[in-house]
């Protein structure tokens, strides 16, 4: 229990000491953040198969913690990965309900951010861990957008082959890429329409978000000159958005490998990135301590 204590108190003393710009409290919180991490570590050495949730949620803390004071580059992507294999250790059964189900949705965003920034595949890209934790409790419009956002990790892997290839098989790379990035592109124009037709998505629960109706349009999700975005009236649907425009984001520059069309989607791009800088802007303007975090 002491872990998960040191680790609370490290990342909620560094979170107070940067609003209130007091060193000191900073300087405090880094003293129980190196406590905590010496005590992660005691407990990885033990090289248990199986780890509570206390355990990953004090790992949790850390990753939030580094988010905030940035002790090393690519601490917090450390932390990611070993919060995530704690949960694979466990099992997709395991975070089906309770803590464990909390963390896991918790992490999936991280886990992406984490795996795009290293290139790397991720286990929870794979279908078991997109379907068994949700048997219990179904996906949120959140969720289901992590998911579209995993499908671009093997799109990746395929970019760096065509870029790395020395062969004439960089045609069929090519055209495996284009195919599942036109996927991804439908996926998203799917979800879109499932958002616009409701007031508010990202705070509907579960059940009503599966059983929305798709809003009917006559707009190709392919056409270059129709613009699926989502507007924010407020900092939830702001944050929500700007996932769903890095998404659109990373499909549509992928497409510049594949397609000799993708010139087309230039101002198409051009109003992602544009919403995401609005959306920034909107809860930088938003007073409280959430304000710049995007």
């Amino acid at each position: 229990m002491s872990l998960v204590q040191d680790s609370i108190r490290a990342s909620s003393m560094f979170f107070y000491g940067t609003l209130s710009q007091d060193s000191s409290i900073q300087a405090e919180a880094c003293k129980w953040y190196s406590r905590a991490l010496r005590g992660l570590h005691g407990l990885l050495s033990q090289a248990s198969s199986h780890f509570t949730g206390d355990v990953i949620c004090a790992t949790v803390m850390l990753i939030h913690f580094e988010h905030l004071a940035g002790t090393s580059g690519d601490a917090w992507v450390q932390h990611v990965k070993g919060a995530s294999k704690m949960l694979e250790a466990g099992g997709p059964e395991s975070c089906r309900n309770g803590f464990l189900h909390q963390l896991f949705r918790h992490l999936r965003l991280l886990t992406f951010v984490a795996s795009i920034y290293r290139n790397e595949q991720h286990a929870f890209a794979l279908p078991e861990w997109t379907n068994i934790p949700f048997q219990i409790h179904p996906k949120t419009a959140f969720d289901e957008l992590i998911d579209i956002l995993f499908r671009l990790l093997p799109c990746l892997s395929v970019a760096d082959k065509i870029i790395t290839a020395t062969t004439n098989t960089d045609d069929w790379l090519r055209g495996r890429l284009n195919t599942m990035v036109l996927d991804i592109i439908f996926q998203l124009y799917k979800w879109w329409s499932q958002c616009i037709s409701m007031l508010s998505p990202v705070e509907a629960p579960a059940d009503e978000w599966m059983n929305a109706n798709k809003k009917h349009t006559n707009e190709d999700p392919y056409d270059p000159s129709h613009f699926p975005l989502l507007y924010h009236t407020d900092m939830p649907t702001a944050a929500l958005g700007s996932v769903y425009d890095s998404a659109n984001l990373i499909a549509l520059r992928l497409l510049f490998l594949s397609s000799t069309c993708a010139y087309l989607y230039e101002e198409r791009i051009q109003r992602h990135a544009q919403s995401i800088l609005s959306a920034k802007e909107f809860i930088a303007a938003v007073p409280g301590p959430s304000s710049g975090r995007l």
